[in-house]
């Protein structure tokens, strides 16, 4: 995927066989093309990933929609952890990074999830991600080679 569109902190990325995701913070928040797609994700908390380091466990609520399947405002209640410094390679550069791990519960439809996030311990920036979007599919990974332009 490229990064094809920058709205403030939302990051729109395309794919050649037209799939799109958009991030906030690392965080995939929308996504089209796929068999099942997040429509909408409405923060009822703030989100951890905005707000720089994650230092310690914190949870917070958000609602997403999910289509098709007519899923609407779907509370997902998370808890990120610290889980200890990682170093990873993304193209072209090495990282040291903080590996988070973020397990989330819609008891609504049954539905429960573990996402990671490597995010760098001085700013915030999440390098690397394994996210669960939907039900249906496996988890994504997504990785950046460098933050966009600013």
């Amino acid at each position: 995927m490229v990064l094809g569109n920058t709205d403030g902190s939302a990051l729109s990325w395309f794919s050649r066989d037209r799939g799109i995701l958009v991030t906030r913070h690392g965080r995939v928040v929308q996504s089209a093309g796929f068999v099942q797609n997040v429509k909408n994700t409405r923060f009822l908390d703030d989100d951890p990933l905005a707000a720089g380091p994650v230092r310690e466990p914190v949870t917070a609520r958000r609602q997403v929609d999910i289509e098709p399947g007519d899923l609407f405002g779907i509370v997902l209640t998370c808890t990120i952890t610290p889980e200890g410094s990682q170093d990873i390679e993304t193209p072209g550069a090495h990282h040291q990074t903080e590996r988070l791990r973020e397990h989330c519960k819609a008891p609504l439809i049954g539905w429960s999830f573990d996402n990671q996030f490597w995010q760098d311990p001085r700013t915030g920036y999440v390098w690397k991600s394994i996210q669960t979007l939907v039900p249906s599919q496996p988890p994504l990974t997504l990785t950046t080679g460098r933050p966009p332009a600013t």
